[in-house]
């Protein structure tokens, strides 16, 4: 059958998501596809308004979602990560950002 697994990199100048398919065969995984969105502005454009910031993210996830078929979504690893620039940029904006992506995901995964 088949895995997935969901990667969103938030950047400061521009955010992404991979969307991956896995071939599943006695413990193996092989890459079938990866889907690849990607949007700007970057988190840094939303310092003073961090579930803005958050909410920019809702087509990158819905997008991934599409990708995930419902009975698989309760196994797929999501990740989020942040580009260097995000993490220097978060010791300023504080972690109501990341608060804030948080439970966009929670809200819609």
């Amino acid at each position: 059958g088949y895995r997935y697994a969901v990667v969103f990199d938030a950047g400061s100048t521009g955010s992404r998501v991979h969307a991956y398919r896995f071939q599943s065969d006695g413990g193996q995984l092989q890459l079938i596809d990866d889907n690849f969105e990607q949007l700007k502005p970057g988190m840094s454009s939303f310092s003073d308004a961090p579930a803005d910031g958050a909410n920019s993210l809702l087509p990158l996830l819905e997008s991934a979602k599409g990708v995930v078929p419902d009975a698989a979504k309760a196994s797929t690893c999501v990740e989020l990560r942040a580009t260097a620039g995000l993490r220097h940029d978060l010791l300023g904006i504080g972690c109501g950002l990341v608060d804030e992506l948080l439970l966009i995901f929670f809200a819609h995964l």
